[in-house]
């Protein structure tokens, strides 16, 4: 080996500690009778890749040293046995980062509601999706929809033809509407006709239902007639004012039931009848809320 060579190869091993020797740029690679690129890279793999190519930059083997795949040689010899003891480094980095040892850091920062190997693959950013315990079409905490859980009614997830959508449930829906009108009478006392209709408009039939009457002033009931199997009786406790009672109703999917009940009142003003449609929810519903129905009529 000549003096050139020999203080080259002299500067590698001394700066091998610090992972690398004088700057310079890394040297072609070629083969000779004892090498080959494919053994570099399965040395360097061995010992951390990066912190090899790293330390590798600082080598120089120039065509004047007369074999520069030897002197590579050298450097990578003097590289290997410098990163065999590369300390892994994470600090304030991100998660798949390079550990400064050939190696990628397990932990770290994350885009919300990702962590590191959350999606199942190591080093790397993700998300487990979890639909348990939660409800059809709920969030699975990575952005996507839940394609199973409950639904109201006991209706199947998706089974409406959409995945992650529950379908209409096969329950009824009440409501009602109250229409008052004054008839003709030339008495102090005056005859109020109220037309009901309670209208189911869910898709399943609702059976045994019960309506409530009241009225918000003194009233008498003159006449009464009423459809869908509905029998009514007066309540107590409401006099003077009008308290009824309507029981045993059914109504199908879609379809009305109407009520006509004219009363004697006499009370100058608004005169007011309310109607609640299944007023303690004994029936499961679409909707709960939408039950209370109000008409009126103005006395002179």
């Amino acid at each position: 080996m000549n003096s050139h060579l020999r203080a080259i190869v002299t500067c590698l091993f001394a700066a091998a500690a610090s992972l690398g020797c004088s700057s310079g740029a890394l040297p072609e690679v070629a083969s000779d009778e004892t090498g080959s690129p494919e053994s570099v890279v399965t040395v360097e793999q061995a010992v951390g890749k990066d912190c090899v190519n790293q330390c590798m930059l600082g080598c120089v083997c120039t065509p004047e040293d007369g074999k520069p795949p030897a002197c590579r040689r050298l450097c990578l010899a003097d590289c290997t046995e410098a990163c065999s003891t590369c300390t892994p480094n994470c600090t304030g980095k991100a998660c798949g980062a390079s550990d400064g040892c050939g190696g990628l850091c397990s932990a770290g920062s994350c885009r919300l509601g990702t962590t590191c190997g959350g999606g199942g693959v190591p080093n790397q950013c993700g998300c487990t999706a979890s639909c348990a315990g939660k409800a059809c079409g709920a969030s699975d905490g990575c952005g996507g929809t839940c394609t199973s859980g409950s639904c109201p009614g006991g209706a199947v997830c998706g089974g409406g033809g959409t995945p992650g959508v529950c379908p209409l449930p096969s329950l009824p829906n009440l409501n009602g509407v109250v229409t008052g009108t004054l008839l003709a009478s030339p008495f102090i006392t005056k005859q109020v006709r109220f037309d009901i209709l309670v209208r189911n408009m869910g898709p399943a039939t609702a059976n045994n239902v019960e309506l409530l009457f009241q009225t918000n002033s003194p009233a008498a009931m003159s006449t009464l007639i009423t459809s869908n199997g509905f029998v009514c009786h007066s309540l107590a406790g409401y006099s003077p004012r009008l308290g009824l009672a309507c029981t045993g109703g059914n109504i199908g999917s879609f379809n009305t039931a109407s009520i006509q009940l004219t009363l004697a009142m006499s009370t100058p003003g608004f005169n007011v009848l309310s109607m609640i449609a299944d007023p303690y929810n004994a029936i499961v519903e679409i909707n709960e809320s939408d039950n209370l129905s109000n008409g009126g009529v103005t006395l002179p």
